[in-house]
């Protein structure tokens, strides 16, 4: 359920509600106490792969219909796309 948590984050940047990805992450550690280690939910979105993330939320979708067809962009392009800069 990761990957829907990760999908509502992007929204979240995506319609301005949060301007950067270091905020939901900071958000996400103090407000549902997701494991610091990881960095935050983006972080970890990072780590895991978009391709995973949007593969999963696929399955998803699959199974318990549209809720889950939105899927997280970053917004730089590209293949190896991520929310944070490397």
């Amino acid at each position: 359920m990761l990957a829907a948590a990760i999908n509502e984050a992007a929204f979240m940047i995506e319609e301005g509600i949060c301007d950067r990805p270091q905020d939901m992450d900071l958000a996400m550690i103090y407000g549902t106490g997701f494991p610091p280690y990881r960095g935050g939910i983006l972080r970890y979105a990072d780590r895991w792969g978009l391709q995973n993330v949007q593969r999963t939320l696929t399955e998803l979708e699959k199974q318990y219909g549209a809720h889950f067809n939105r899927r997280p962009d970053p917004g730089n392009g590209g293949a190896g796309r991520t929310f944070y800069k490397q």
